[in-house]
């Protein structure tokens, strides 16, 4: 995938991370409804592993091609799933790049608080060895809500 292709792919992930996030007064002003569940969860974090394609520079985020994320969810609580895919992220204060290189195969701890705003709080290279699932058919995980 290009770089325009690349950067149309993250603008379409964002776009799906923002979406109606931008006033949140409570109320949906077609018809007077919440359109935001009160118990949907805010803030989530998910485990992911992933390769680094681009170390931050020059005010860029760190770019990572990530596995499926079958568990995400949107801002509603629903369980959405996310794809396989190249993306851009920012990292937290706490995370330290340090040892990690273009290359390196990584698990990183993703928290999404859609307040609106995503980061990797930690991150740890894997082993050479370890074989990662770029597959984008990859089932979503499958959830009870009845516990």
């Amino acid at each position: 995938m290009g770089v325009a292709g690349s950067t149309r792919l993250l603008a379409a992930m964002l776009v799906l991370l923002l979406v109606g996030c931008s006033e949140r007064d409570g109320t949906d002003a077609s018809n007077g409804n919440d359109p935001y569940d009160e118990d949907a969860p805010l803030e989530m974090t998910y485990y992911v592993r992933g390769i680094v394609i681009e170390l931050p520079s020059e005010g860029r985020d760190l770019v990572i091609r990530h596995e499926s994320i079958p568990e995400f969810m949107s801002i509603k609580g629903e369980i959405v799933g996310m794809s396989s895919m190249q993306m851009s992220f920012p990292l937290g204060a706490e995370a330290s790049l340090e040892g990690i290189a273009v290359g390196d195969k990584v698990q990183f701890v993703l928290e999404v608080d859609w307040d609106p705003s995503y980061s990797i709080v930690e991150i740890a290279t894997l082993a050479p060895e370890t074989e990662l699932d770029f597959s984008k058919d990859r089932p979503m995980l499958q959830v009870d809500p009845g516990g």
